[in-house]
């Protein structure tokens, strides 16, 4: 809020509508290459490609940087590109504002094996006759409900709810996945700070696995609640609006941390692929970036709350 508008009466501030996408209109926000990422550092930051690299400007500079003036509707576009971040993993102009940002529905979905086991998952908790898997989960969807119909035990849920339910528990498994990812290199750094000979990479590797390991058990509380919620289908379907609102922001809490140890979760299997397996130089690498991440671990970076509760905190003046 610029310091004029701050001795503004509230009833004569004109109202913003919230917009859907980042529907940006200053010349230098709609080149098609430019994309809104977090940095090794997880800064949000402007990339875009200049003679076959790409190029970066620090988000907090971007007003500057393209002397976008005051006022301009693009400043709160740019105001709300940390916070999607948490729940997307790059932002170009045009994209959807995540869903997440408003009121934890999720924006996302998961890949079609995830939904298949979810409506099998689904189907079983209903009580529906065992029908024939597919690759393709809206075929799948189409099964669950005449089988439903046709053997489910009092009311069932319409097509819409189980279609929401589907995709929650499809969430949920691929969630918990990722967090046994992340133990997974907790794990390895832990070892391999206990056993290699080389003493530096041994107390980085070490360092690395205590500063994962706060982190990892926050995330795995939140998945064990996550997969509680999900684990009593039948309880869900008879309230499938208070089932969402109870999982949703669990749900968004884990893909923030998800999409935030994904880069890290890519080193360590590369790393760890390797013929030779991973070499003190590779464990180092991951084990430094655990430390630049989650050295100061916060558990507010991910845990989703309601916008009115958020601290305020804007990137420019709008």
């Amino acid at each position: 809020m610029g310091t004029n508008e701050a001795i503004i009466e509230p009833a004569a501030m004109p109202m913003r509508a919230t917009p859907a996408r980042f529907d940006f209109t200053h010349p230098a926000l709609t080149r098609p290459d430019l994309k809104f990422v977090r940095d090794d550092d997880r800064l949000p930051t402007l990339t875009f490609d200049l003679g076959g690299v790409r190029a970066a400007v620090p988000l907090r500079q971007v007003a500057a940087n393209y002397a976008i003036p005051d006022r301009h509707p693009d400043l709160d576009l740019l105001n709300r590109i940390e916070a999607a971040l948490r729940f997307s993993r790059a932002i170009a102009p045009g994209d959807p504002i995540p869903s997440e940002t408003r009121d934890a529905t999720p924006s996302w979905t998961p890949r079609p094996p995830y939904l298949c086991r979810a409506a099998l998952k689904l189907g079983r908790a209903l009580g529906a006759s065992p029908f024939a898997g597919c690759d393709d989960p809206a075929e799948m969807l189409r099964d669950l409900e005449r089988a439903v119909r046709a053997n489910a035990a009092g009311a069932a849920p319409d097509a819409a709810a189980m279609a929401e339910l589907t995709r929650d528990v499809a969430r949920v498994e691929w969630l918990c996945r990722a967090v046994v990812a992340a133990q997974r290199v907790l794990g390895g750094l832990a070892k391999a700070g206990a056993e290699r000979g080389m003493r530096s990479v041994s107390e980085t590797t070490r360092a690395g696995a205590v500063a994962l390991r706060a982190p990892a058990l926050w995330a795995s509380d939140f998945a064990m609640r996550a997969d509680a919620q999900a684990a009593d289908l039948r309880a869900a379907c008879r309230a499938v609006p208070a089932f969402r609102r109870r999982l949703n922001p669990i749900v968004a809490s884990l893909r923030a941390f998800a999409l935030d140890i994904e880069p890290l979760v890519a080193l360590w299997n590369a790393e760890t692929a390797r013929p030779d397996g991973a070499s003190a130089l590779g464990l180092e690498k991951i084990a430094t970036m655990a430390i630049r991440r989650y050295g100061k671990f916060k558990s507010a970076d991910f845990e989703w709350t309601p916008p009115a509760a958020r601290p305020g905190h804007h990137a420019f003046d709008a």
